[in-house]
């Protein structure tokens, strides 16, 4: 049987010099840190995009959906068409309805500043659409009654005020039943 009485060579170190990384060691490391860094700095970046590009979405889709039903209820509501007050086939369009109510008599539909308003009478005009969105294009157009029932056509376009490239267009149509 033999034995190995050799001293190993950590044995042999000073017990006060420090084992440290050489250079090429420390920088590797680094770059495979800084690589590993980049792609979580990337993926986070593109995640809070894509939340930011939701939420400009979800807002166009709010503000579209309220100003079509803000529009229908009003022009159902509505005796007729104001159509000498009204700027039609054109944008940015001006709807004038007539209403039976008094203090709503006429009720308007424009733009103002990127902003759909709607005013009754002479109250003060309503923001139908938020700041956070503009009113790109508002068309209105005003096929005559027949048998008792005209409809309003047009498109309405929203663009978000947040990012231009980010927009939404709806066309629509709203029976108008003339009272008389």
């Amino acid at each position: 049987m033999k034995y190995d009485f050799s001293i190993p060579n950590n044995m042999n170190r000073n017990p006060h010099q420090l084992s440290a990384f050489s250079l090429v060691e420390t920088l590797l490391s680094a770059a495979v840190a800084a690589i590993i860094l980049t792609v979580v700095m990337m993926y986070f970046l593109s995640l809070m995009e894509g939340r930011r590009d939701f939420a400009v979405n979800q807002e166009l889709h709010y503000n579209l959906q309220f100003a079509i039903q803000t529009l229908t209820r009003e022009i159902k509501l509505a005796s007729a068409v104001n159509e000498g007050s009204s700027t039609l086939d054109i944008h940015p369009g001006v709807l004038s309805l007539a209403e039976n109510v008094p203090g709503d008599d006429p009720t308007v539909f424009s733009v103002n500043n990127g902003v759909l308003q709607l005013q009754k009478g002479s109250q003060t005009p309503l923001s139908v659409t938020s700041q956070h969105v503009e009113v790109t294009q508002l068309v209105f157009s005003y096929q005559e009654p027949l048998n008792s029932t005209g409809n309003v056509t047009g498109t309405l376009r929203l663009s978000s005020s947040v990012d231009a490239t980010q927009y939404l267009t709806e066309d629509f149509m709203i029976g108008l039943r003339v009272k008389n």
